[in-house]
């Protein structure tokens, strides 16, 4: 006795596809999977680019301020008292051998050293991430925080021997920062809901003539295979199964009346 031929069963991924329900829903969920993921791993990106991008300016305002202090410094033969600084988002100290701050500026006077760095004369160093409490002298409100990128310049006299400490504040590369975050967290569901409309719309479209061809043979009789279905214009996949659905209705009409004529002979004779 031969096997009985074996029946293919449903993989898991099948499984999971029918459990989503129908086509438009499966559409519109993959899709709406696939642009999420995307629009989210395209976000991450260009957070890492802008926050890199803001970081690296502040580090070069820096190392520019740092500069202009070991000018200044030189061309004065001392060190000044206060240290200038440009703005508030900037503050500036020059730190002796032994580590103790031999001037500052007027937002960070009295306070121990920004970093325990020491580079060698003529070497940049630079520190990101510092906490640091800097005084504010005006009533505008500024984008400063506790977070600060340090430029530490390595200065051998004469006058003055030691590091230029020059701190550059993040608040505003942070702040811009968290608004792009807050925009793409924001856009985020309003772009995939409308992918999810949009590819439900435009499935249930495309099935349309699909859905006409099964409502009309679902409405044929039994006994009258003579009606056909609508063949649409496009020469899609669904146009082709409904010119094979005619086909196939056409071989059982011929079946039927060869079935029919057969019978009648048999009766006659």
């Amino acid at each position: 006795m031969s096997p009985a031929p074996a029946v293919n069963q449903p993989t898991k991924w099948a499984r999971a596809m029918r459990w989503l329900g129908g086509v438009r829903v499966r559409a519109a969920a993959v899709s709406t999977l696939a642009v999420g993921a995307a629009f989210a791993l395209s976000s991450l990106g260009v957070l890492a680019l802008l926050r890199g991008s803001l970081y690296q300016s502040a580090a070069n305002t820096a190392q520019d301020e740092a500069l202009i202090v070991s000018a200044m410094i030189t061309s004065r033969g001392h060190a000044p008292v206060p240290i200038p600084e440009p703005a508030e988002e900037i503050a500036a100290q020059v730190v002796g051998p032994n580590g103790s701050v031999i001037t500052s500026s007027r937002n960070i006077a009295d306070q121990a050293a920004m970093v325990d760095i020491a580079p060698r004369p003529g070497t940049m160093v630079m520190s990101t991430g510092v906490t640091l409490r800097v005084r504010r002298f005006t009533h505008v409100h500024l984008d400063l925080d506790e977070r600060f990128v340090v430029a530490a310049l390595g200065i051998s006299g004469p006058p003055v021997r030691g590091t230029v400490l020059v701190a550059y504040s993040l608040g505003a590369a942070d702040h811009a920062i968290n608004l792009v975050r807050l925009s793409l967290m924001a856009g985020l569901p309003a772009l995939v809901l409308f992918v999810a409309v949009l590819v439900w719309a435009m499935t249930g479209w495309a099935l349309r003539p699909g859905e006409r061809s099964r409502s009309q043979v679902a409405e044929m009789a039994a006994t009258d295979l003579s009606h056909r279905v609508v063949e649409p214009a496009a020469r899609d996949e669904v146009g082709e199964l409904a010119r094979t659905m005619n086909e196939m209705l056409t071989r059982l009409q011929t079946g039927n009346e060869r079935q029919h004529q057969l019978i009648a002979d048999v009766s006659h004779e």
